[in-house]
């Protein structure tokens, strides 16, 4: 379930053109989570991170690319990256729209992540095994019913209010708060 990427690897991809973003850069220091909310953004150029990425699209369309192939994305779609997948995100210049996103590390759903030994299993998995899969155009484009939008669009505007009022031990909450939405995509 591990994704091995080495220096060298990563030179490469960054050498072809690819932008890679880093969680160190990305990420508040001591916390491996970041929540924000899109109504004006470029599209963004094939990249990769070493870190989950979930948007959410709440208004609006935009395309995704993954693998060499495009996804359009309208109101109630959402897609799951997981760490290192080349993709890339094309929004309409002059779109209305409005975009939800999280961007976490492994780490941040359990520790574990971060030094799992091979043949060891644990509870905290079973959240993101289904978005490591081999097929990542299976998370590329997701359509939501409409209990399950609502769901998520909640989840996601509570778990943005949090990380923006930081009240003690908002880590906790938002860790709680991911859960639930990755508990709801799987």
């Amino acid at each position: 379930m591990r994704i091995y990427w080495s220096q060298v690897d990563l030179e490469k991809l960054t050498g072809s053109g690819v932008v890679y973003f880093n969680s160190k850069m990305e990420m508040l220091e001591g916390l491996p989570c970041k929540m924000y909310r899109l109504i004006r953004q470029q599209s963004l150029w094939t990249h990769c991170h070493d870190y989950f990425q979930i948007w959410y699209v709440a208004k609006g369309t935009l395309s995704h690319t993954v693998n060499n192939r495009t996804y359009q994305l309208t109101k109630g779609d959402i897609f799951v990256i997981p760490p290192f997948t080349l993709h890339s995100v094309t929004i309409p210049k002059d779109g209305d729209y409005e975009i939800y996103g999280c961007e976490f590390m492994p780490s941040f759903v359990n520790e574990r992540f971060e030094e799992l030994p091979e043949e060891e299993v644990f509870f905290d998995a079973a959240f993101l095994g289904s978005f490591l899969r081999e097929d990542t155009d299976a998370q590329a484009r997701i359509s939501l019913d409409g209990g399950t939008e609502t769901a998520v669009r909640n989840v996601m505007k509570e778990m943005l209010m949090e990380y923006e009022r930081r009240a003690p031990f908002f880590q906790l909450t938002l860790k709680a708060q991911l859960l639930v939405l990755l508990s709801i995509l799987v």
